[in-house]
């Protein structure tokens, strides 16, 4: 399921970097690469689950400054400083 996740992102990202229809061969994959200077990295993907562990809420450190992150009882996130 992740890896699904995953391939659909990059098919995606692929998609609206090139704006090219994306073929699924690795060949034509590397003929859109060749022809554009921008580069495509995968992102990492973080189950939230895994942030929050078994609560509902966790604190994100960013350039020394604390972010609260939230799950809502409609299970939407809230970040917030």
């Amino acid at each position: 399921m992740v890896n699904d996740e995953i391939q659909k992102r990059q098919k995606n990202t692929v998609k609206a970097i090139f704006k090219y229809p994306l073929a699924s061969d690795a060949s034509s994959l590397s003929y859109l690469a060749a022809k554009t200077p921008l580069q495509v990295k995968e992102l990492p993907i973080i189950n939230v689950r895994d942030l929050v562990a078994e609560g509902k809420e966790a604190i994100i450190l960013h350039d020394g400054e604390q972010y609260r992150l939230r799950i809502t009882a409609k299970d939407k996130l809230i970040l917030t400083k």
